[in-house]
């Protein structure tokens, strides 16, 4: 995730890679999957309390998973590309969100079948870094807000102090977050600190694994990405069906995105998918409506159409539609997508040709001053 890329990437600038991209694909994907399963058709898995015990639940919940890690994916390739932060690159970010929530609270309304709403209703999209819903976005934006000092202070150290930071960050969201529940640092990994510590896990990663060490390493880098979550799979059946084994291995709150089995995972598919190269503007030209996909599912109304449609599927179809559903799903939104960036030239055009001086000379301005 770059300048506007830090959610939107202009991935058809020269130059950007097409397998980075078809990973933030691919992790967008994976959180698709993960929030069907979660929110619509398995909401039980979360709580490892799967009441029938069948084998289709299990072989959801392995699937579920594997598509926890596209929320680390997603952070890890800001790291490893490293956010650029511009004004254009918020204002793009608001725009895109303040729509979707548009979106979602126009279609909120036609299912409920009223026009009848408050004013806190409006909040949605009106500030929706904070008041939609979403939990993933205010803290996105404040990493964009703090990627200047993160970057400066990456780009200072030598490699031994970054493996000090690294181990010292690593300690700190493992032991005390990970391990012990610390509210105030890393429970769960749906904060500020998760993503602080993913990021410059990327940073380093895109800055001492030459491309050489990496194709050297793929096979290294698959059966790591493969026992992890081979690992992390049996850690989570053996936990829903704990009462039917007498017993579940010893883990400490598998669902956590700071789980480190979970960030071994990230990290290695991360790696592996940079160790090939190739370039595709297909694939860049869809990377830049990824967030969308985000946008749109994430409202309730949704979930709850998806919900009730899989009442009625058996259990093959839950397995088979599940994987199908979140593909279908994503390639329409990555298309419709389209129609709202080129909707937006002409605000695009006023902003670069009328508000972007201004900002540049206010900004420019204020850097003077504190010089």
């Amino acid at each position: 995730m770059m300048t506007p890329s830090n959610i939107q990437p202009d991935a058809l600038k020269a130059g950007r890679e097409s397998n980075g991209e078809l990973l933030r694909l691919v992790a967008m994907l994976m959180i698709v999957t993960h929030h069907w399963v979660v929110h619509a058709i398995y909401p039980e898995i979360l709580l490892f309390d799967i009441a029938d015990k069948s084998w289709d639940a299990s072989l959801v919940l392995g699937l579920h998973a594997f598509a926890y890690l596209g929320v680390n994916i997603f952070v890890l390739i800001s790291g490893w590309y490293s956010i650029r932060l511009k004004p254009r690159s918020l204002v793009n970010l608001y725009t895109i969100c303040s729509f979707y929530a548009l979106v979602g609270f126009v279609g909120s309304l036609v299912y409920r079948h009223t026009w009848r709403f408050d004013f806190v209703d409006t909040l949605s999209f009106i500030l929706p870094f904070g008041h939609s819903g979403y939990w993933f976005i205010p803290v996105y934006v404040c990493l964009m807000l703090l990627s200047p000092l993160l970057n400066a202070a990456i780009d200072s150290m030598g490699r031994r102090r970054y493996r000090w930071v690294l181990l010292l960050l690593t300690v700190v969201n493992l032991w005390f977050g990970y391990m012990w529940k610390s509210h105030g640092i890393n429970p769960d990994g749906y904060n500020l600190m998760q993503f602080i510590w993913l990021y410059v896990i990327g940073g380093s990663l895109r800055r001492y694994c030459t491309p050489d060490w990496l194709q050297s390493k793929r096979r290294m880098l698959f059966w790591v990405l493969v026992g992890s979550c081979l690992l992390w799979g049996m850690l989570a059946l053996s936990r829903a069906w704990r009462h039917e084994l007498g017993f579940h291995l010893p883990f400490n709150y598998p669902f956590r995105y700071c789980n480190p089995l979970i960030v071994t995972a990230s990290v290695s598919l991360l790696l592996f998918c940079m160790s090939f190269r190739f370039e595709s503007r297909t694939v860049n030209w869809l990377a830049t409506s990824a967030l969308a996909v985000y946008l749109v599912q994430e409202h309730a109304t949704l979930y709850r159409l998806v919900g009730g449609w899989s009442e009625s599927w058996s259990p093959l179809g839950k397995v088979l539609m599940i994987p199908l559903l979140s593909a279908a799903f994503m390639l329409t939104v990555l298309l419709a997508d389209k129609l709202r960036i080129l909707a937006m030239r002409p605000f695009w055009h006023f902003y670069d040709l009328r508000v972007a001086p201004l900002l540049n000379r206010w900004l420019h301005h204020i850097h003077s001053k504190t010089e």
